[in-house]
């Protein structure tokens, strides 16, 4: 399911891709790509608590991934949560080598 899931992505069928990507996490509950895809997913269909969701529990699991700070404060930037987007960019910096 994970290579249907991934072609809905790239030909940017998100309410397939999301589908998918759910069906996974219940089956996979452990997966982490999957939860990350489906954030990524939530973002673009503009489900932005879902997809807030979905990257703070990525965040428990992997709490030096900067990458997940950055992503998460671009969808708090899309909501205009300010103040919680720089804290998260700033948060993504500090995490970054040679950075911050």
């Amino acid at each position: 399911m994970h290579y249907r899931a991934y072609a809905f992505l790239s030909k940017q069928q998100w309410q397939l891709a999301a589908a998918d990507y759910g069906a996974i996490i219940k089956t996979v509950p452990k997966d982490e790509a999957a939860l990350e895809k489906r954030a990524y997913v939530y973002e673009k269909l503009g489900r932005h608590k879902p997809a807030i969701a979905d990257y703070t529990t990525l965040m428990e699991k992997k709490p030096n991934d900067a990458e997940l700070y950055r992503q998460r404060g671009i969808v708090h930037r899309l909501v205009e949560d300010y103040p919680t987007a720089a804290s998260d960019f700033r948060l993504s910096d500090l995490l970054l080598p040679n950075r911050g």
